[in-house]
């Protein structure tokens, strides 16, 4: 006892260094790391993490093809958050990181990783840095040629890459020199074959969106027209989409459309899918509705065409670049602003009528969550609520909408995949996606890969 009394003080002094060294040890346990995540597509089971390093900064997600997962992004430097930019190549089944490869010579990195920079095409991984448009072997990483293309060359949102890639086929939108040209190039060299200059009079704006098939390029290359009463701050509300021959660059045929901007333009089945927005006044009055429309790609001609009040459908994400046949809406009821109700819907590509819709969250949605498919699944997330907030990445049943299963994020706030134009990606059996993951988590699944400790809740 007088031992005690004597040396009190040593001992609550030894029993606070426990008790700050243990919280301390916890706050470092708990610490969230950026994961990149692999998930059984049929299942949903946790196949593999990769924590990505400690300065990998910003990523919009991943993209995946022939059996690779390519991930982009910003990387720290003690001089900015995005001061070089970065490519990750891993393998699709194991998670290995194949190679890796930095640029920082670009003026602006974050304007290169915020926008869709990479594409893969077979064996190929096309990379658009701000003045050169670059080839490198998927596997390796190791450049097969580069060429002068200005892209990126000033900050905001691009819309795509401008770039159209097929085995035997490369074509590419080229702003060099302040003149938009059309160009075929040969994918293997990178060799020039055909160049046909585009010439945009009287037009404001253009999101140089384009598409192709075997035998035609598509380009939404005219853009809105300017206004021509005097509160014209708003455009007239019509954009053009002009359709060339692939091997000559000739002219094939022009289609105007009505409405506001078009966003999204692809090809499938000799099926041209456009959707656009709606065009409003100078008094905030909707002067033509947007919506999605389909046209034949050989002749231009109309074959259906659907506003958003018809299908009671309001899109949460505009320019979505997985279209497939069904087509995916992730889209809320009655009203953008308003209401609860977040739905998937599918649609016929070939006469526009609704095959099925599926309810995914009754609490209210956030507007950025992206989605990818595969043969049989529809993937994308969900947030659901018992006590708390869940987000779940979901898989529909494609033929169905029927929910096949649920995975639980550790990012509750999602926030990762809730960002602007961000993505996530599907390969053979796999499903990729961005995940913040606590180190106690992850040093859990290095012992048995089975220990992820999240359970979801259903909705």
């Amino acid at each position: 006892m007088h031992f005690l009394k004597a040396h009190c003080w040593k001992l609550t002094l030894l029993g606070g260094a426990v008790a700050v060294a243990s919280w301390l040890g916890w706050g470092y346990a708990n610490q969230g790391r950026k994961t990149l995540v692999a998930l059984d597509t049929t299942t949903g089971k946790l196949q593999w993490v990769y924590p990505l390093a400690d300065d990998f900064g910003y990523s919009k997600g991943p993209i995946a093809g022939n059996g690779k997962v390519v991930l982009d992004g910003c990387v720290k430097t003690a001089e900015d958050n995005c001061g070089a930019y970065q490519i990750q190549t891993f393998d699709a089944q194991s998670g290995q990181l194949l190679w890796s490869r930095s640029t920082s010579r670009d003026r602006s990195p974050y304007n290169i990783a915020s926008n869709q920079a990479t594409l893969i095409q077979t064996n190929r991984l096309y990379v658009q840095l701000e003045n050169d448009l670059h080839a490198l072997d998927l596997k390796t990483g190791v450049q097969l040629w580069q060429t002068p293309r200005r892209w990126f060359s000033a900050p905001g949102v691009w819309y795509g890459m401008g770039i159209v890639a097929q085995p035997d086929k490369l074509a590419i939108l080229n702003t060099l020199r302040n003149a938009n040209s059309l160009q075929t190039l040969n994918p293997k060299t990178g060799n020039l074959q055909q160049s046909a200059t585009i010439k945009l009079p009287k037009r404001s704006n253009t999101r140089n969106i384009i598409a192709a098939n075997d035998r035609t390029l598509f380009l939404e290359t005219s853009g809105l027209m300017p206004g021509d009463t005097p509160d014209s701050f708003y455009d007239s509300g019509t954009s053009t989409v002009m359709a060339y021959n692939s091997k000559t660059l000739e002219p094939r045929f022009r289609r105007d459309i009505q409405g506001g901007g078009i966003f999204q333009m692809n090809e499938i089945e000799n099926i041209l899918l456009l959707s656009n927005t709606s065009h409003y006044n100078g008094k905030g009055e909707n002067r033509s509705e947007g919506g999605w429309l389909a046209m034949d790609a050989d002749t231009g001609q109309i074959l259906w065409q659907k506003k958003y009040s018809q299908l009671n459908c309001y899109p949460l994400r505009i320019g979505d670049p997985n279209i497939h046949d069904p087509i995916y809406l992730r889209c809320r009821r009655d009203h953008p602003d308003l209401g609860k109700k977040t739905n998937v819907m599918a649609l016929s590509l070939q006469t526009g009528a609704v095959k099925w819709q599926t309810q995914l969250s009754t609490e209210g949605d956030y507007r950025d969550l992206p989605a990818t498919v595969t043969d049989r699944q529809y993937l994308t997330f969900r947030r659901v609520k018992a006590n708390t907030w869940q987000t779940q990445a979901v898989a529909l049943d494609r033929q169905t909408g029927k929910l096949l299963w649920a995975f639980p994020l550790f990012d509750d706030e999602a926030g990762y995949v809730n960002t602007f134009r961000s993505i996530v990606a599907a390969e053979g059996d796999r499903f990729f996606t961005l995940d913040r993951l606590p180190r106690w988590q992850l040093w859990l699944l290095q012992i048995n890969p089975n220990w992820y400790l999240k359970q979801p809740i259903a909705n």
